[in-house]
């Protein structure tokens, strides 16, 4: 636990040996934390520092900042620490005083986060990977069935036009066929009558010519 000083800011040393040092009440405990050296705090630091040095920082209450005294060896050099322990919360921007010249460089660091965090993370996305490529099967698996229930209910509704324009179909040819032997029938019995009353002009001719003669 980091006690807050009589500013009413936390004070926490830092040294660095190879690995990143953080002392708290006495404790040297290895930090995962990645810092990035801008330009001022190379010359603050490369002139001035070396390895080992512990460096005194103001650090707020709500977080707990990697501050390191490495010395850098060129701009936006990298210094990564090792090893387990306690993870150390991320900085954007931290002004430290450096102890020769009392100059205040800025310390950029890049927010991490523990192995664990990371393999949950990975396992969170793959399960959401897994779950969106899952909801999308059964999407296209409920699209697909839907197409062919409506594609079967289309097929069998057009089996059933077919077949009843079959019927009536085949109900107009039979209505045609006995309406024409109802005409053919017709015709014959109109030319059975009209050789009935030509006949019978006939014989009534052949009777008044017969009559004629006789007188």
């Amino acid at each position: 636990m980091i006690l807050p000083n009589a500013n009413g800011k936390n004070k926490m040393n830092t040294q660095s040996t190879g690995n990143l040092i953080l002392h708290q009440s006495g404790e040297t405990l290895p930090i995962y934390q990645e810092i990035k050296l801008t330009k001022a705090a190379k010359i603050a630091f490369g002139s001035t520092s070396e390895r080992g040095e512990i460096v005194n920082a103001d650090v707020p209450p709500h977080s707990q900042y990697a501050i390191i005294s490495y010395p850098a060896s060129d701009e936006g050099d990298t210094i990564s620490s090792s090893g387990g322990g306690e993870v150390v919360s991320d900085i954007s921007t931290q002004s430290i005083a450096n102890l020769s010249n009392g100059e205040e460089s800025n310390v950029m660091t890049q927010p991490l986060i523990t192995k664990g965090e990371f393999d949950a993370n990975i396992k969170r996305f793959d399960d959401t990977v897994s779950n969106l490529k899952e909801n999308i099967s059964t999407r296209f698996t409920s699209i697909d069935e839907k197409i062919d229930l409506r594609f079967n209910h289309m097929d069998e509704k057009i089996d059933m036009n077919f077949r009843a324009l079959s019927g009536e179909v085949r109900q107009l040819t039979e209505s045609i066929q006995s309406q024409r032997k109802e005409i053919h029938n017709d015709n014959l019995a109109t030319r059975l009558s009209s050789y009935a009353v030509l006949a019978t002009m006939v014989l009534g001719f052949l009777a008044v010519l017969l009559t004629i003669l006789r007188l």
